[in-house]
């Protein structure tokens, strides 16, 4: 049986939608480098929160989250004729991902950032500053908490395709190099956050927006070529998991 290749329309909307997110994951980065907080605090971080170019990298990147499904599917399906199985978890690791980041930064958007930081401006009396203080330190517990799923499920997701990409082309290795990396930052950071490695810490800072930001540009550039070829069909007879 004969599968017709995805339209070279839907490599052009990923190729757009990576571009606005390499955009959003740049202006992050440029946010937290030029307003860090003078000390790791809570009370320094909670005073952050309420910055406005803080809210509006979290809002960008809540958004991002929503619009990255798309290129995710377009990869899952790209790869569905030569790994159906694998093709298939692997986009249920990207959602889940997807979900969780969503979840969280709805959290820290609507509520952290806009409602408790109105809270507190608006709000007098004793023991106000320390509520919030406590209110920052249960989403940072809750954030942790859900950061295994959400980075596992990514590693796992990551680990298939890097391995299970068809190389039909040259630049079909982008995707591996692009999921490759991805995998090991994903299990180094894994490491580092449960074996309490933190020498790292400083590094870990200073990184994780770098290699997000090399990964969509690979992914980017793949999507762009792939938008300019057209594909030819795929025999399932010849298909592997």
């Amino acid at each position: 049986m004969k599968i017709t290749p995805l339209p070279p329309i839907t490599y052009v909307i990923s190729a757009c939608i990576l571009s606005v997110c390499e955009m959003v994951q740049i202006f992050e980065w440029y946010v937290y480098e030029e307003f860090a907080p003078l000390n790791n605090t809570l009370e320094a971080d909670l005073s952050l929160s309420g910055h406005p170019f803080y809210h509006l990298s979290s809002f960008l990147m809540l958004l991002s989250f929503f619009a990255l499904l798309y290129p995710f599917v377009v990869i899952c399906i790209h790869n569905f004729t030569a790994s159906p199985v694998a093709s298939m978890m692997a986009f249920l690791g990207l959602f889940i991902f997807c979900l969780f980041q969503i979840y969280l930064l709805s959290i820290q958007v609507f509520y952290m950032q806009m409602g408790l930081s109105w809270f507190l401006i608006q709000t007098n009396g004793p023991g106000v500053h320390e509520h919030g203080v406590v209110e920052h330190l249960r989403y940072q517990e809750l954030r942790m908490s859900l950061y295994f799923p959400l980075i596992f499920s990514q590693l796992i997701a990551s680990v298939i395709l890097a391995f299970t990409i068809k190389v039909k082309a040259k630049t079909d290795m982008l995707l591996k190099y692009a999921f490759g990396i991805n995998a090991l930052y994903l299990a180094w950071y894994l490491i580092k956050m449960y074996r309490s490695l933190f020498y790292f810490g400083d590094f870990y800072s200073g990184i994780y927006s770098p290699v997000t930001i090399i990964v969509y540009f690979l992914l980017l550039v793949w999507f762009i070529v792939n938008s300019r070829k057209p594909e030819q069909p795929f025999d399932m007879k010849h298909r592997t998991t």
